[in-house]
């Protein structure tokens, strides 16, 4: 119970360390151009509350994008999700890969906020056997550069699971603290 606390406060602490800082670079987050790759991960904390994936799960994810103009951000992900179900069945392993749409708005003070649609698929382990789903995620968020190529992001996420009969749906909200590197 103490962990789930800890990754909720996470974000909120990570964010409110970096805006204390007197000494920010002007960041490259001002002025995206067509052309410019982001690399980020990000770690988070969701729970699904119905359908297969009903529980409480901590997840890691790896992204790469494309600014195809100096708003709009293509890419895919990777993530891997550890579900600790409610009903005291043996918890699960997914892991998914999402291709994404981000847009970005322009530059609020020091933040720079965000909305990103994906869609994807993967597997889970469900005991003796696997089960594939497709997903589809809505989520905002928030960035601030604290170099002049490095910001913390932080999002609200929701996904929804679609799994083949006679598994159920279902979805999560996650929040996700993040770190991107724009090349």
């Amino acid at each position: 119970m103490y962990l789930h606390k800890i990754l909720l406060l996470l974000p909120l602490v990570g964010l409110i360390s970096c805006s204390s800082s007197p000494n920010r670079a002007k960041p490259v987050g001002n002025n995206f151009t067509s052309g410019t790759i982001r690399l980020g991960g990000d770690l988070g904390y969701s729970t699904n509350g119905t359908g297969t994936m009903d529980g409480s799960a901590r997840h890691l994810n790896g992204n790469a994008g494309y600014f195809v103009t100096d708003k709009v951000e293509l890419g895919g992900s990777v993530n891997i999700e550890d579900v600790n179900k409610k009903h005291g069945s043996a918890n699960l392993e997914a892991v998914s890969f999402a291709v994404y749409a981000r847009a970005y708005s322009t530059t609020v003070g020091p933040l720079r906020t965000f909305a990103e649609l994906g869609v994807g698929m993967g597997s889970v382990d469900a005991g003796p056997a696997s089960v594939d789903f497709s997903t589809f995620q809505l989520s905002i968020g928030m960035l601030e550069f604290i170099s002049k190529s490095v910001a913390v992001e932080l999002a609200l996420e929701e996904t929804f699971y679609f799994f083949d009969s006679p598994n159920p749906d279902g979805s999560g909200l996650a929040i996700n603290l993040g770190v991107s590197w724009y090349l």
